[in-house]
């Protein structure tokens, strides 16, 4: 187990509850993707200690998807998807559409009601 994450200069972080069948399964189709060996991700339900990184609270990590980008700007929920998409090859095109306003609000708003059934989902899989 980890206490506390460092992450080398210019690599992107993709932070991830393990525990969570929902997360897990999408992280784990990420990582099959071409590019996604040069990003660092990160279970943070194995982690020790009350921070992911610097700035990010393993309790905000586990309650938002975040993304820290190249530029060591650590971003969450839509914008977190937008940044992972665009370090991936095969969705680069849809990452890059999704920062830009007004597609990045549909998006944070399709995150947000997500977020609120996810519960339900999350029961769904487990008694199946």
């Amino acid at each position: 187990n980890l206490n506390y994450l460092m992450l080398k200069k210019n690599q992107v972080g993709v932070f991830y509850d393990g525990t969570c069948p929902i997360c897990f399964r999408e992280i784990a189709f990420y990582k099959r993707c071409k590019g996604a060996g040069e990003v660092e991700w990160v279970d943070i339900s194995v982690l020790d200690g009350g921070f992911v990184i610097s700035g990010l609270s393993k309790e905000k990590a586990l309650n938002r998807f975040h993304v820290r980008r190249r530029d060591g700007v650590v971003v969450s929920g839509g914008k977190a998807f937008a940044a992972l998409w665009c370090e991936l090859p095969s969705f680069s095109i849809l990452g890059k559409a999704c920062q830009i306003w007004p597609v990045s609000v549909v998006l944070e708003l399709v995150y947000l009601g997500f977020l609120l059934i996810r519960p339900k989902i999350h029961r769904f899989i487990l008694n199946r």
